[in-house]
């Protein structure tokens, strides 16, 4: 009898255990199941933030690309402008001297009169005539100059026949629309120039009378550096 009642409460203890086991054990499935949605829902959240990040970046990359696309076309627009802005004052500095009497001698006018140091010392020289006459003809005649400056307390003039590496006297003018003239001078060694004169004769023809001219320039002005 002792044995079947101890049997009993080792048969009531061990459901006693079993039940408590199973209701700890819904309440630990309950709170997994509520972390588990809120889980969910924080990575719902999560992922409406991150689709709204993404459109917000996709507008600012657009946004950006619309930017530089601008400013590629601005820059270009820049650019031609400069170009166009150039040409147009090479025109004007063409045109200010074609109207210049000084640079002009029967419908001739000097385009361009100028001089480039070389590593050796010399000096190219480079003069550009041009024809500004409507009723274009042969134009023929001679060219020369002479560089004036000074070596100690002498002044000096030194003419082309004296300078010319190739011993020109003169350049020859034969031209219907433009001519230019290249060649190479020496100057003495401690000569300083200061001034260069240019003169021009032209020859006579049938519609043509010819005519002399001639004009000074600061050795300054015509050695660009």
């Amino acid at each position: 009898m002792k044995r079947l009642i101890s049997l009993t409460w080792w048969v009531i203890l061990l459901a006693a255990g079993v039940g408590m086991g199973f209701i700890y054990g819904e309440r630990d499935q309950v709170g997994s199941i509520e972390v588990v949605d809120k889980l969910n829902q924080q990575i719902k959240e999560l992922s409406v933030k991150l689709e709204n990040a993404n459109f917000t970046l996709a507008v600012k990359e657009t946004e950006i690309e619309t930017e530089k696309a601008t400013v590629e076309r601005l820059s270009k627009d820049l650019k031609t402008t400069q170009m166009n802005v150039f040409e147009l004052r090479k025109e004007l500095t063409f045109y200010q001297k074609v109207l210049s009497p000084e640079l002009m001698v029967g419908g001739v006018a000097i385009d361009s009169f100028e001089f480039d140091k070389l590593a050796t010392g010399d000096f190219n020289y480079r003069l550009v005539l041009v024809q500004l006459a409507k009723n274009r003809r042969a134009i023929n005649g001679d060219a020369t100059f002479t560089i004036m400056g000074s070596k100690g307390n002498d002044k000096i003039e030194l003419p082309l026949e004296q300078t010319s590496i190739r011993q020109k006297d003169s350049l020859a003018i034969d031209f219907t629309y433009f001519q230019i003239f290249e060649g190479k001078v020496r100057l003495p060694a401690g000569f300083n120039p200061i001034e260069v004169e240019l003169a021009l004769d032209l020859k006579p023809d049938s519609a043509y009378k010819g005519e002399q001219w001639s004009a000074k320039y600061i050795w300054s002005d015509i050695m660009p550096e």
